[in-house]
């Protein structure tokens, strides 16, 4: 498939570019996005790319860098209408997401945008201007528990056989309505979706039958430092990645603590670390 925009381009913005943009998305769950992205590339999946909250585009344009040829772009926001703002997750600015896209990538002509509340759109409302079903689809809007509920089944209307979730803020102590209304539709709609892995701040979900395929590929394609240990949810045993920072993390996210863990001396071992290193 070919692409909209240069593959140098993407690169550039997922080592850091990004960074120059407003918003909230860490190194690692930019290489995360980024390897699903080429992961459906080598597979062949095409389809639409889509974010509810896009701010000022910080995640967005990843996405959209991604973008091939007569694949589209959407976006979602109320933007400007902040008393849609009912839990104050965000202030996005069209302007601001415009111009950056601009910057970035030399032209926005490529994205439907949408300034309304989420819970105001069905995927009817978005699939009549795109015309096609999503590939990838970041949720990031309201973090209420009703909010993320809605926008998770409207993922689920839209996305392809073979794509993919990416969900902000689940483990943040400070939105804990994501991870309860998130946890209330897997629970009512159960095999519908499946994690597929956990990153900093992102949890990435697709159809269950892709599951172990996308889990696997993620394993092998990001750095072993960033490979912190696989854990049950919803399920499943789940890889969960991690820029390990400070020494302990590190110690504890080497190749050779994931091969001796469960040996006898490093379960005596490890709490002796932990006081010395203070963790």
């Amino acid at each position: 498939m070919k692409k909209l925009f240069p593959s140098e381009a993407m690169a550039r913005y997922a080592a850091g570019g990004f960074r120059r943009v407003d918003g909230w998305l860490t190194a690692l769950d930019a290489r995360l996005i980024r390897s699903i992205g080429l992961i459906q590339d080598e597979q062949g999946v095409a389809g639409a790319l889509g974010e509810i909250g896009v701010h000022h585009g910080k995640l967005f344009i990843l996405m959209y860098l991604m973008l091939s040829r007569g694949e589209k772009a959407f976006a979602v926001d109320i933007f400007e209408q902040q008393s849609l703002n009912l839990d104050d997750s965000g202030q996005g600015d069209m302007k601001a997401f415009l111009r950056n896209i601009k910057k970035v990538a030399g032209s926005a002509e490529h994205v439907e945008l949408f300034q309304s509340s989420s819970t105001d759109l069905q995927w009817r409302d978005i699939e009549g201007r795109i015309g096609q079903k999503v590939r990838l689809f970041s949720i990031d809007g309201g973090h209420t528990a009703e909010i993320t509920y809605h926008d998770m089944d409207l993922a689920n209307r839209a996305l392809l056989d073979a794509g993919v979730v990416i969900l902000d803020d689940y483990f943040n102590a400070e939105w804990p309505g994501v991870s309860e209304g998130a946890a209330k539709f897997l629970r009512r709609n159960e095999g519908v979706l499946a994690p597929i892995a956990i990153g900093e701040n992102k949890v990435l979900l697709s159809r269950p039958e892709h599951a172990a395929r996308y889990s696997d590929a993620l394993i092998r394609g990001i750095e072993g430092r960033y490979f912190a240990k696989e854990t049950g949810f919803f399920g499943r045993e789940v890889p969960v990645f991690r820029d390990p920072r400070g020494l302990y993390q590190r110690l504890k996210q080497s190749d050779f603590a994931r091969t001796h863990r469960k040996h006898p001396l490093a379960e005596r071992i490890k709490p002796i670390l932990r006081r010395l290193l203070r963790v």
